[in-house]
């Protein structure tokens, strides 16, 4: 293939020409705003999409925009005025775009701190971007970005459309076929209760050892940007686990593939993984793994498409998560985790079209979020957490037209700008070396 100027494009390899048949059918089918992330290491594939994409739209009298900030202020300054992007001309797509990363063995450089700003300002932009921004919009970063995003920017990755993984060399072969799991035998709940009276004591049998081996080998992977060649590692432990009756090494197994699954594009295969571990930790009583599995649950019923069951599984956890705290008291982590059962739940209640429920919601949430601030003083999770909660219910009251709470709400979000600003831009200290353990 040739570019508009007659120069051979770079070629992609089977890998990289698989994430761009996603995007071209994104960009062929979507409608108004839609948010995608593509993490790569390599900008000549990046621009290669950016080229593709372009005739793509250009097919259908549409135009893109390419935004590539070479300092770490630029890129915070755009993604700062990215809802404020005209959108004239029949804008189709925009591409914020930066790979530079910061000196191998850094901690907490300045691309970081940027990527950090960046994403907070994009996550408290997010109803203006898609009130505003009538296309759709594309964030190309490192994979080193990608497992800082969900903490920086959880409301931003909840909406997304698209995720894309660039294997950051051209003309990479494909990888290696895997060998398909053998269809696991369904897990009801006697035969949960019945594994878990069955785990046989530690050391009764060599499998484990070598199964969290491969476990800790597939998270390698996941934490490396790579889910398609953690799945291989991830069933193999599963095997394993399984002939050792350990349905708790099971069900945490079972969790890794189905993230490695989820972020392959098989939603159907992760689906059912997090149910069969779901099934495990009700018999083993575990409330706190329980919850969090619900809300993966519930996430990838969103990305089916059924709310009826997001929306069970989030008010599941919920109502898990409430028990936790009367048994337990009051923890800031705990108390974290409410809101976030709270945050989902009121946005699948606001989809569904119900107001009251949503507005209950994201309200006990913000009364949460500010007791945590209060309790616990500033920390950097804090005040983003309260300046999300903050604009999620300035944004009902406006809709309910209640001009008056929208200015106080959005004033308190204002003033909490600044005392993020420090924490954020304060010079980050030296990780202290990781303490092994034995698992």
């Amino acid at each position: 293939m040739t570019t508009t100027t007659g120069t051979p494009e770079l070629s992609l390899g089977p890998a990289a020409e698989a994430q761009w048949a996603r995007l071209r059918r994104q960009l062929e089918y979507a409608d108004g705003f839609w948010l995608g992330f593509a993490f790569s290491a390599s900008p000549a594939e990046v621009r290669v999409l950016q080229r593709r994409t372009e005739n793509v739209l250009r097919a259908r009298a549409r135009r893109q925009q390419v935004l590539w900030p070479e300092s770490p202020d630029a890129l915070i300054a755009q993604a700062v005025h990215l809802a404020e992007l005209s959108t004239e001309g029949a804008l189709g797509c925009v591409w914020l775009t930066c790979l530079a990363v910061d000196d191998a063995g850094a901690h907490g450089g300045q691309w970081q701190r940027a990527w950090d700003r960046a994403l907070l300002a994009l996550n408290q932009a997010r109803e203006p971007l898609r009130r505003q921004l009538v296309a759709g919009l594309v964030v190309a970063a490192p994979h080193s970005v990608r497992p800082r995003v969900r903490e920086a920017a959880p409301d931003l990755w909840s909406i997304r459309s698209l995720v894309i993984d660039l294997p950051g060399a051209s003309g990479l072969p494909a990888p290696p076929d895997r060998p398909a799991e053998r269809a696991p035998e369904p897990i009801t709940r006697d035969r949960a209760q019945h594994m878990a009276a069955e785990r046989p004591r530690q050391g009764a049998t060599g499998s484990s050892p070598k199964a969290r081996d491969l476990l800790r080998r597939a998270d390698r992977l996941l934490a490396g940007g790579d889910p398609p060649q953690a799945i291989e590692p991830a069933q193999e432990a599963l095997s394993l686990a399984r002939a050792a009756h350990d349905p708790e090494l099971v069900a945490t197994i079972l969790a890794v593939l189905a993230d490695a699954e989820s972020r392959s594009d098989d939603v159907g295969a992760a689906t059912d993984h997090i149910a069969e571990a779901i099934e495990l930790r009700r018999a083993m009583d575990d409330a706190a793994a329980l919850a969090a599995l619900l809300d993966r649950s519930a996430d990838l019923a969103l990305a089916r498409g059924d709310l009826a069951a997001a929306t069970a599984a989030y008010d599941e956890s919920l109502t898990i998560r409430r028990r936790l705290l009367d048994t337990y008291g009051d923890t800031p982590q705990a108390l974290r985790d409410l809101t976030v059962s709270l945050d989902k739940l009121g946005d699948t209640r606001l989809q569904a079209g119900d107001l009251a429920a949503a507005t209950a919601a994201y309200d006990e949430s913000l009364t949460i979020a500010r007791r945590l601030l209060d309790t616990y003083g500033d920390t950097p999770q804090a005040l983003r957490d309260l300046t999300v909660s903050l604009g999620r219910v300035a944004a009902l009251r406006r809709e309910a037209g209640d001009e008056a709470a929208v200015a106080a709400l959005e004033a308190e979000a204002a003033a909490l700008a600044p005392r993020l600003a420090r924490l954020v831009e304060a010079p980050s200290k030296p990780a202290p070396p990781a303490r092994t353990t034995a698992d």
